[in-house]
């Protein structure tokens, strides 16, 4: 009885919801299949919709209400076995490679099943599971009683939304496994021998259990879950929340437009995105991506936005290799000189401590570029932000650590101001300037555990500068960017969030914008994300038409753009 009173219920939420219209997707996507496999028994709840539907379209996705369930009266969705589930033979008579990805907002912490695959009355098969820790592992036990798995290193957050993905890809005998929730990356790796077929059910939130047997049941909602047989590199990103290339009509106030830069993702992971109007209606996008930051294989990949459009990303720099040495490549930065130089700013070397600092030149808008400059001299260069040009033409750069640094011609010679940090605040890195005008220079800067982004002032074109001081807004250790407006007043993107006690940065969720009038007066204006996940390091630039433009890391595996009306931003 208590089972039929929990089928009839969560029918009827459905059947509700799908009559309200949807307001969000919970997509079941099996790789190789064109429709999703019919209904299979009912477990708690409807497998899904039947026939050549291919979403079950739901308000808020499917709602496990399992807190008070019984061991062996839980609600679980049940997807009959069928090939696209079981992975590629690839020649060695059993799993190849395997990648599970689930959205999901858990309302209580506890042992649950998130998708699980086994032999009937086994374990015997692939699962990802939330632990009773709060951690997401992915765990694969072949019939010999061999068992591989990873467990994230991070936690989820109860009553917000998560999202986890998972990799298994085997060479040979050896699996490499990958789990990341929340865009951290945990991996792991071990001998193991191919998993061979399993007959089982795939199933959500909960396992097959008889009376008196744990289900593992899943207490919270479930969004979106993926199975994928193809075969990935290790770190080739998995499934993550469906979204258009056009995401126009937001409705939003000041939104004129949002999309992703590519659709397909070019390298596993991408960070730390710049941009530059060329004019016409032309921009310019760089990030740098590859298999994760930092390693070797890092490049600086370039996008041109024109007619409405961006093209396919190209790789502008790749890896740098320099007297029998190769180097990381981080933090481009796109700035267009009013000579028409486009200059694309990189830097290169072991983490930031020793980074030197690289550019190339074009003069024809990012279509050509000359070779790489090195001016050497520990010259660190615009560190994540854009520079300013004074009225003289003179390029200034937002260095950060204690200093700013100027070029009068061009990237020829170079100058380095200091300034002072009498109350040795940490972590005073990647500046944004503001230009007030009369020789006035605002300077706002991410700080290291100190909660609140800091800032200097400048009265002579940035010759000398005040000591750093403390405002209100918060900071997580995180970049941000920040531009002066065509109607006078500024513009900040940036996530609002503190630094926790002891941590090394804060949550990268939500990203904020605010507007100024002075530079020191902040007045919130719109929040252009505030789901789970990463959305971080922003640029943004106004362009020649008045409009404003800001791109920013989206869950490392996009980049993403928005269009902004200033005219519809609060004053």
């Amino acid at each position: 009885m208590k089972i039929l009173c929990k089928t009839v219920s969560l029918i009827l939420l459905i059947l509700n919801t799908l009559r309200l219209g949807a307001l969000g997707v919970a997509e079941w996507q099996f790789s190789g299949a064109s429709r999703l496999p019919a209904p299979d028994e009912v477990a708690g709840i409807p497998a899904a919709a039947s026939g050549d539907a291919s979403r079950l379209a739901l308000r808020e996705g499917v709602q496990f209400r399992n807190r008070d369930a019984a061991d062996d009266c839980g609600a679980y969705l049940r997807i009959a076995d069928q090939p696209s589930l079981t992975g590629h033979d690839n020649g060695k008579n059993g799993l190849a490679s395997l990648n599970l990805a689930v959205r999901f907002r858990p309302e209580t912490i506890r042992h649950a099943v998130l998708l699980r695959k086994t032999d009937p009355g086994t374990d015997f098969g692939y699962q990802l599971f939330l632990t009773g820790e709060g951690k997401v592992a992915l765990r694969i036990r072949n019939r010999d009683g061999k068992t591989v798995n990873v467990v994230s290193r991070n936690r989820v957050r109860p009553g917000e939304w998560n999202m986890a993905d998972a990799t298994a890809d085997s060479a040979r005998t050896l699996y490499n496994l990958q789990v990341r929730l929340n865009g951290v990356v945990t991996r792991a790796s071990g001998a193991f021998t191919p998993l061979s077929d399993t007959s089982g059910a795939l199933t959500v939130g909960g396992l097959e259990r008889g009376p008196g047997k744990s289900g593992q049941y899943f207490d919270g909602t479930i969004a979106s879950a993926a199975v994928s047989d193809v075969t990935r590199a290790l770190d080739e990103p998995g499934a993550v929340d469906p979204a258009p290339a056009d995401m126009t009509g937001t409705h939003l106030p000041g939104i004129e437009r949002m999309e992703f830069v590519y659709q397909e993702p070019p390298t596993p992971e991408c960070h730390a995105a710049t941009v530059a109007d060329l004019g016409n209606g032309e921009l310019l996008a760089a990030w740098f991506g590859g298999t994760c930051e930092g390693h070797l294989d890092v490049g600086i990949w370039t996008a041109r936005y024109s007619g409405g459009r961006w093209s396919r990303p190209v790789e502008t720099v790749q890896r740098l290799y320099r007297d029998g040495v190769y180097y990381q490549l981080w933090n481009p930065l796109l700035f267009r000189h009013s000579s028409g130089k486009l200059f694309l700013f990189y830097k290169y070397g072991r983490p930031f401590e020793h980074w030197d600092c690289a550019y190339l030149t074009s003069d024809d808008g990012g279509r050509t570029w000359s070779a790489p400059h090195y001016p050497g001299g520990r010259l660190h260069g615009p560190s994540k932000n854009k520079p300013v040009e004074l009225e003289d033409g003179t390029i200034y750069c937002p260095a950060g650590g204690d200093k700013m640094e100027y070029t009068p011609d061009l990237g020829k010679t170079w100058k380095v101001v200091r300034f002072d940090n009498p109350e040795k605040f940490r972590g005073v890195i990647q500046p944004a300037l503001l230009r007030h005008g009369n020789g006035v220079l605002q300077a706002l800067y991410r700080t290291m555990g100190e909660k609140h982004l800091a800032e200097n002032w400048s009265h002579d074109n940035g010759r000398s500068w005040s000591a750093l001081k403390m405002i209100s807004l918060p900071s997580n250790n995180s970049g941000f960017d920040a531009v002066e407006l065509k109607d006078g007043r500024f513009l900040l993107v940036y996530n609002h969030a503190e630094t926790p006690d002891g941590r090394w940065g804060g949550k990268r969720t939500p990203l904020n914008v605010a507007v100024s009038s002075d530079g020191k007066e902040w007045k919130p204006a719109l929040i252009l994300e505030d789901g789970p996940g990463e959305y971080s390091y922003p640029s943004v630039i106004q362009a020649e038409d008045g409009k404003i433009h800001v791109i920013y890391t989206w869950n490392r595996v996009r980049i993403k753009h928005v269009v902004l009306d200033p005219a519809a931003l609060e004053r």
